[in-house]
């Protein structure tokens, strides 16, 4: 099956099969040629380039560098939630943002607030981090942290769920 199938109608309707096409190809390797995407894709290299710039353009995509922690020498993955006082979300989440070594932030349902993804050298980094960063951060009641023991994928979107669609 097409991975990138059905996923035109999940971004906002302006897409069509050749962006989804586009993006399901970048997304395995964004650094193969205009040329060869056009080739696998069966259109010309300008359409290729224009596409991209367009999907660029509206911030559908954009290109980044994403280094492994792991071999920089982050071997510690923990997934921390947050219960938090309302009014200090906001402050709690850019507070979290802006550490270099959290990769992401998101408000959560259930008996807490917060769930954000952090890597740490060590163990002992981690607990200095939970010990003396978290309770310094204005509005946080409580903390549960899990550990990762293997982290089998590090995808940055799977696309195969996308192709689902909204309707699975």
């Amino acid at each position: 099956m097409n991975v990138a199938a059905g996923f035109g109608h999940v971004i906002m309707g302006f897409m069509d099969d050749l962006d989804s096409r586009l993006i399901a190809e970048l997304a395995v390797d964004a650094r193969r040629s205009n040329i060869d995407l056009s080739r696998k894709l069966g259109v010309s290299e300008k359409t290729v380039r224009r596409r991209i710039n367009r999907l660029v353009e509206q911030g559908v995509i954009n290109w980044s560098v994403i280094p492994d922690p792991a071999k920089l020498g982050y071997t510690v993955r923990a997934f921390i939630l947050l219960e938090v006082e309302a009014p200090h979300v906001d402050d709690i989440t850019q507070a979290l943002a802006s550490c270099s070594n959290v990769d992401f932030v998101a408000l959560c349902t259930g008996p807490f607030d917060i769930l954000f993804g952090a890597w740490f050298v060590s163990s002992a980094s981690m607990a200095k981090f939970l010990k003396d960063y978290l309770p310094k951060i204005t509005g946080v009641r409580k903390s549960q942290t899990h550990v990762a023991l293997q982290v089998t994928t590090g995808k940055v979107a799977n696309l195969a769920a996308l192709k689902e669609g909204p309707e699975g």
